[in-house]
């Protein structure tokens, strides 16, 4: 029912939108669009067109609490992206199901500089996204989640990135009363050359 009131993604707070722009625009520039959202659509937005992982992908871990999953996403049964953060900032991780398949859309953004800081543990801002369900959960500000990146190297067309995230807590829901516990993550991924 539309009472004429704004959507209500128009009211996330900005730490989660300014994610989401960022997964749009390294999406956009990496791999040259996105696909637009059908006519009229108010609900949730539209996930962006993620590329397979490929051989070396994967993500593994638990979520608890209201996305009660088991996740063991590998290689070509998974989709992942990523982009260096501006100013070398770090950089963030984007990890997503395979299309055909059911699963949150997940954003690590790890602090300082992985390549110098490999083996440390770096301060990580965390986004659980149920795309389905236009429910955003999100570590907030402060240090909540941690990361260490073991491993940063070069590969064709970019940067291969593993590592294992951990969270002290759980993530609040930014849309509503809910919260998600991550269990500790093990997670290896992809920056494209082109994101600077």
């Amino acid at each position: 029912m539309n009472d004429g009131s704004s959507p209500a993604w128009l009211h996330l707070p900005a730490e989660v939108l300014s994610v989401l722009v960022a997964v749009g625009l390294a999406v956009l520039v990496g791999r040259a669009e996105l696909p637009a959202p059908p006519a009229g659509s108010d609900s949730a937005l539209q996930p962006p067109a993620f590329e397979p992982c490929g051989t070396g992908g994967y993500l593994r871990g638990q979520l608890h609490g209201d996305m009660q999953q088991a996740i063991d996403w590998a290689g070509d049964g998974m989709r992942c992206d990523g982009m260096l953060r501006p100013n070398d900032a770090g950089l963030r991780l984007i990890f997503a199901p395979a299309e055909d398949a059911d699963g949150p859309l997940l954003v690590i953004g790890l602090d300082g500089q992985p390549d110098t800081d490999a083996g440390r543990e770096l301060v990580a801002n965390v986004t659980i996204v149920d795309e389905g369900n236009g429910r955003f959960f999100n570590s907030g500000p402060g240090e909540r989640c941690w990361a260490q990146a073991s491993q940063l190297e070069p590969e064709a067309g970019g940067y291969r990135v593993a590592g294992r995230l951990y969270c002290a807590g759980a993530l609040a829901e930014v849309n509503g009363p809910g919260s998600v516990t991550p269990g500790e993550f093990e997670f290896a991924g992809r920056i494209p050359a082109n994101d600077e």
